[in-house]
Parts: C-alpha cells; structure tokens; sequence
C-alpha cells in the first residue's frame, strides 16, 4: 500500500439512539485524525423520519438517507459514496473506536498485505443478557487468523470487496 491509501468508515444506521452519539463521537474523532479517512453515516431509518442524532453531524461526514431494506444494502450504498476509496470499514452503530482506529486499519493493511481485517467487539458489561451470552460464546484471544469474523467493525480492501 501507498500514502494514497483511502479509508472510507460506513456506518448503516438504524435505531440505537442510547449509544448512537456516542459512537460517532468517537469516529468523528478517528476520521480527524487521520488525513486519508472519511466517514460516511447511512440513515436507514423510517422515510419521511430522519435520525435526529444524525443532524449534529453534517459537518463532520456524509449523512445519506437509504431505504435499503438489509444492511448489505446499506453498506453498499455507503460505499458508492467515495469512488476513490482504496478501504472501506463497516462500523455498527453501537460500536465505540479508539482514536486510532482508522491510523491503525491503514497501518494493519499495509503491514500485513491482508485483505480482510477485523477487530474483537466487546459487548457492554450492562448489555442486554443476549449479547452478554454471546460475547462469552464467541470471544477468541489474541491476533491471527480467524474462521469467522464479526462484521460489527470490519475493513476491507476496496478491489477485494467490488
């Protein structure tokens, strides 16, 4: 990879109010921090009925309206939204990043020559008793190659997804 590497961060949106700002808080804050990355906010909501939360935000990214009706639907039309991107992430709407998050995907990407990379989604320790349960099932230590990935928070390089 080069120093022309773009990072485009997708983020479908679709209720989660109680975390919502605050994981495009912690995005906006990644995407500022690295020149080579945007961000891009999917509003999958009711037509007619635009996310409040997602209004604040106007200047810090893209906010696109979508009716897709899957969220592969949602992350595709997110995408098309920079052309030029050499990377995109998906990132889920309750999801909180470092700062470093999209420094850290372009560095991994470059490092590695990998096509796909993920990171480990912790569920919160006040979530919901299913997502409790499933962070116990699934959870795998340390770095490496996996079966499966969670596609919670997720990149992928651009020739690879299209």
């Amino acid at each position: 990879m080069h120093q022309d590497a773009r990072l485009l961060v997708v983020v479908p949106v679709r209720g989660k109010n109680d975390v919502l700002a605050q994981c495009i808080d912690t995005l906006v804050t990644a995407t500022q921090a690295c020149s080579r990355a945007s961000l891009v906010l999917v509003d999958n909501n009711e037509v007619g009925a635009p996310d409040p939360v997602l209004r604040r935000y106007a200047d810090a990214a893209t906010v696109l309206p979508c009716s897709a009706t899957t969220v592969g639907g949602v992350r595709n039309a997110g995408v098309a939204v920079e052309p030029a991107a050499t990377h995109f992430a998906f990132v889920d709407c309750d999801c909180l990043v470092q700062p470093s998050f999209c420094n850290d995907v372009l560095d991994i990407f470059q490092e590695t020559g990998a096509t796909i990379v993920g990171c480990k989604v912790v569920s919160p320790s006040d979530g919901h008793w299913t997502e409790r349960v499933g962070d116990a099932l699934h959870r795998e230590g340390g770095d490496g190659p996996r079966q499966s990935m969670n596609s919670g928070c997720m990149a992928i390089d651009a020739e690879a997804f299209a």
